[in-house]
């Protein structure tokens, strides 16, 4: 629903792994923000969530439109075993 709502306008989209770990979430993380860039390799790792949320400002200040809004969306991302 979200994506139809968009029309393809989201620059980055992240929806957490099922009783992922916390080390899982952050990597499913890297690999969205690998095919958000539309990058051949993946980036840095990130750390931990401080460092994750860095690197997706980092790639949301670069886009070609820097006065046009970005969109994104981050789904159900919970560290296996804890709600958050």
């Amino acid at each position: 629903m979200v994506r139809s709502f968009f029309e393809g306008r989201l620059d980055f989209e992240l929806v957490g792994l099922k009783d992922g770990t916390n080390e899982q979430q952050l990597r499913n993380f890297a690999y969205s923000l690998k095919d958000a860039r539309r990058a051949e390799t993946l980036g840095a790792m990130p750390k931990d969530w401080l460092d994750a949320f860095f690197q997706l400002k980092t790639y949301l200040e670069v886009l070609d439109v820097p006065t046009r809004k970005k969109t994104i969306f981050i789904d159900e991302v919970r560290q296996s075993g804890r709600t958050r």
